[in-house]
């Protein structure tokens, strides 16, 4: 809710608005480098923001049009996100979340799933060269874990290994080439990941 607030966003009602959709080149692993594309005329994704990251790795079946009660049995595990954003390119002509969100690299996950957690009230923090940069918990996301599931389950069937970006708290900014970036929430661990130079 902080972020939404942070941007100049007045919160009407609770109908979720927007998403994108990464495709699996997006995903790198705990330690690897976030390469911006060389069509960005910034030098560097400006945007890396905490993404509260939920796996749906669902259980079989795919789940389809499911309620929010149902949710929680479709849900694997949970883990950190990092969900790197182009903003020249989000913002140039209007286009599309994934014209900045959607390039290989852009979607660090990891270190692990944890399959065990109540991820109600977790804290979530978002370090950059050591300076922490977002500070929140996950009970004051807009929405809660299982009314997201529900909602996009009923755009589109969610399979099993597919995952979830929940949402991000204030704070979201740029960094520097070689700067290291950790995404840390409570009761999982610690996603590290630094961005390379331009390509």
């Amino acid at each position: 809710m902080s972020h939404t607030i942070s941007r100049g966003c007045i919160i009407r009602d609770r109908v979720i608005r927007g998403y994108t959709i990464l495709l699996i080149l997006a995903v790198i692993c705990l330690g690897a480098c976030v390469s911006p594309p060389g069509v960005s005329n910034t030098a560097l994704p400006e945007d890396w923001p905490y993404r509260w990251l939920q796996g749906v790795p669902c259980r079989p079946p795919c789940c389809h049009a499911i309620t929010p009660a149902e949710a929680a049995g479709v849900v694997w595990g949970y883990t950190c996100a990092n969900d790197v954003t182009a903003r020249d390119l989000q913002k140039r002509g209007g286009g599309p979340w994934s014209r900045g969100k959607g390039y290989d690299t852009f979607c660090p996950l990891g270190p692990w799933i944890e399959t065990d957690l109540d991820p109600g009230d977790l804290r979530i923090t978002t370090r950059v060269a050591g300076e922490i940069r977002q500070d929140s918990r996950t009970s004051l996301m807009i929405y809660n874990i299982p009314t997201l599931v529900s909602f996009i389950s009923y755009i589109m069937t969610l399979e099993p290994g597919d995952v979830v970006l929940t949402g991000t708290p204030a704070g979201v900014g740029p960094v520097v080439p070689d700067q290291p970036v950790e995404v840390e929430v409570e009761g999982i661990g610690v996603l590290r990941n630094r961005v390379a130079g331009p390509q």
